[in-house]
Parts: structure tokens; C-alpha cells; sequence
């Protein structure tokens, strides 16, 4: 009879206390950054976020979220003359690319700008280049998804890669009583980013917690018998 009541008064106890912590479920917050890099086709961006550590509890979910940052992006101009040409009020159009990883893709476009700052002179020779930022604002939506837990939980990092799928494209038009043969546009630009992954979990019990499961019902169980 006391066995049987020692065993109920342990598994009550027990019982009380991940009831306390089941309601308190937690999260804690990682960052992985980049900062922006030039861009090219198939170049990669590979985030190591921190892992979870385990001995807080069991993790039960994982939220990331992919958000691109931008340095500076601008034109090229290639002059395949043998003398200067000059280049005014050249229309550059919209730049755009992708960022593909395991868990999505994420677009990135801006509008078109115009080359107003000219004219200026190209640099004579074949092969020769000229070139500037160009104040782009890009458009953007962050790629947000949710996975796990297997593969988030260590000492260690999870890492998170992103490839540049596209490289994007530029064009421009020759100024007005330019040879359209001797003038090439291009563009450079450079790309990073960031991850925030949101590890959420139940924590593991504190003994301060057990011990007060333990005087709860062991007040009750005296309350009772008095």
C-alpha cells in the first residue's frame, strides 16, 4: 500500500512538473551574415548558423528567414574603338536574379535607371571600360519557412546555401550619334544576406521546478490526511 502510494505521489509529482514546463515553451533567437559579395553565375553564399544546444530541452521546431542585402551594383561600359567615344544619357535596364537554396528561391529585380551623370568620354582602345554605381533600389520579398528539428541540434553549425542562379542582366543604348558597334554594356554588382533562424523548444524541467511539484503535492497529501 505504501509502495503504490509513493509510486502515484512520484509519477503526480512528475506529471505536475512538465505541465509547468510544457507551458512554457521558449524560443531562442541565431544569426547567420554575409555581407554583400560580387555576383556571378553559380557563385554561392553559404550561411553557418549556430546549432541548438541540446541540453536546453527538446527542440521541436525551426523558423529561418532569408533576407538579401545589397552593396553596390553599376555599369560597364566597353569601348572596342580605337579612338574615345562619348556616352550620354544612357538607359540601363532592370537588373535582375536569383538566389536558390534547398528551401526556396528568392527574386530580386530593380527598376531602370539612366546614365544622366554624362557625358562623359570612354577610354580609347579595344577592351578598354568605363564605369559607375548606379543608385539601384531593389525589390525583394525574404523567403521564410519552417523546418527541423533533425539537423539543427549540436554543438556545431547548420549550414544554409544559396546559389546564384541567374546573374541578372543589364543593357544599355548608345547616345545619340554613337556607333551602336563599339560599345558593350555590362554590369557589377555584389550580394549577401542574412539568416535568422528562431529554434523553438520545450526546456528541460529545473530541479527547482521538481522540487516544487513535489511540496505541492506532498502539502496537499498532509492537508488531506490532517
Amino acid at each position: 500500500m505504501t509502495r503504490i502510494f509513493r509510486k502515484n505521489l512520484i509519477g503526480a509529482a512528475a506529471m505536475v512538473a512538465w505541465g509547468v514546463t510544457a507551458s512554457q515553451a521558449a524560443m531562442i533567437p541565431e544569426t547567420a551574415t554575409i555581407a554583400p559579395e560580387p555576383v556571378g553565375l553559380g557563385n554561392q553564399l553559404t550561411f553557418n548558423i549556430p546549432q541548438f544546444n541540446g541540453s536546453l530541452g527538446t527542440l521541436t521546431s525551426v523558423q529561418l528567414t532569408f533576407t538579401p542585402t545589397f552593396g553596390n551594383f553599376g555599369y560597364d561600359v566597353y569601348n572596342l574603338a580605337s579612338t574615345p567615344e562619348p556616352v550620354a544619357n544612357e538607359t540601363v535596364s532592370m537588373v535582375t536574379g536569383t538566389l536558390t537554396s534547398s528551401l526556396g528561391t528568392v527574386s530580386y529585380s530593380t527598376g531602370t535607371q539612366s546614365l544622366n551623370s554624362g557625358p562623359f568620354t570612354a577610354n580609347a582602345g579595344p577592351g578598354s571600360m568605363t564605369e559607375g554605381n548606379l543608385p539601384f533600389v531593389f525589390q525583394t520579398t525574404p523567403l521564410m519557412t519552417t523546418v527541423g528539428p533533425s539537423g539543427y541540434v549540436g554543438s556545431g553549425v547548420s549550414s544554409l546555401v544559396f546559389t546564384e542562379s541567374d546573374p541578372g542582366s543589364v543593357s544599355g543604348t548608345p547616345g545619340s550619334g554613337v556607333p551602336g558597334d563599339t560599345l558593350f554594356f555590362g554590369w557589377f554588382g555584389n550580394i549577401g544576406g542574412v539568416v535568422d533562424a528562431d529554434y523553438y523548444y520545450t526546456p528541460v524541467p529545473e530541479p527547482s521546478t521538481v522540487f516544487a511539484a513535489f511540496g505541492m503535492l506532498g502539502l496537499s497529501v498532509w492537508r488531506k490526511r490532517k
